[in-house]
């Protein structure tokens, strides 16, 4: 066993358990968040502990947009076999014409969704709002489009 292999056994027996990890990082922000308030006596600190306190939320909101985005991706895949499933079992020109357009909006939010996961971390933390907005409206967008497309069957 190498140098490399016995470094690499040591950082993950370090930072390779999730659950101990998760609850350190929760230690460390609420203690930050404690040191935060009770550092009034030195404005200087408060401001510097505000600064990581603020950093860690948006990182926090960058994985939960990552992980919303995964598995909306998901959610459109499971989505799209459902419609092809039900594509082209006898149904009229119109039943087709709304799967179709169906299929067309969601390939339009994977697109979407592919173009974000694609960008760098750096830019994904820089439009750490802007992507939570957008992520909730492909959500709201799919929720109605696939809506519509049951109500319109149903007609």
């Amino acid at each position: 066993m190498g140098k490399r292999d016995k470094l690499k056994n040591t950082f993950d027996k370090m930072f390779g358990n999730k659950e101990r990890n998760d609850m350190i990082k929760d230690s460390l922000e609420t203690f930050l968040k404690i040191l935060k308030e009770s550092s009034d006596f030195n404005p200087i600190l408060k401001s510097a502990v505000g600064g990581v306190c603020a950093s860690l939320e948006i990182l926090n909101k960058k994985a939960k947009n990552k992980k919303d985005m995964i598995h909306m991706t998901a959610d459109l895949a499971a989505k799209a076999q459902e419609l092809a499933s039900l594509k082209g079992q006898g149904n009229s020109s119109e039943v087709e014409h709304h799967f179709e357009e169906l299929a067309g909006r969601l390939d339009s939010i994977n697109r979407k969704l592919g173009e974000k996961l694609g960008h760098s971390a750096l830019h994904r933390i820089v439009q750490v709002d802007h992507d939570t907005q957008e992520i909730e409206g492909y959500c709201q967008e799919l929720q109605r489009a696939y809506d519509q497309c049951k109500v319109c069957l149903v007609l």
